[in-house]
């Protein structure tokens, strides 16, 4: 995220949606807890195989391939979160299906 954002690709970790490519155990760990993006403190987590990330970091360590893009969503007001869910509750336009259920 640190290269990312000194190539001003993003702004903030909350901006970024990261695609991993990972071999199939790796894999199976990543796609274990829904809420891991929550984890890295990012907008989205995206899970390919590894052959399909052709483009981003290559990990030396492990099999395991990062890209890193700005996320294409607007920003949610209350968590800053950039999510496709926000503007779909009309009583809170602003903010994400996840705040919506916090805030009702």
């Amino acid at each position: 995220l640190e290269l990312a954002r000194a190539e001003k690709l993003i702004g903030h970790p909350l901006d970024a949606r990261v695609t991993l490519g990972s071999k199939e155990d790796l894999k199976d760990v990543l796609t274990a807890d829904e809420g891991i993006n929550r984890i890295f403190i990012i907008s989205e987590l995206i899970i390919k195989d590894y052959e399909e990330i052709s483009d981003g970091f290559e990990s030396e360590n492990m099999p395991l391939k990062i890209f890193i893009e700005q996320a294409p969503y607007e920003k949610c007001e209350r968590c800053w979160v950039r999510s496709d869910s926000i503007g779909e509750d009309e009583e809170h336009p602003g903010i994400c299906s996840r705040c919506v259920s916090q805030v009702k």
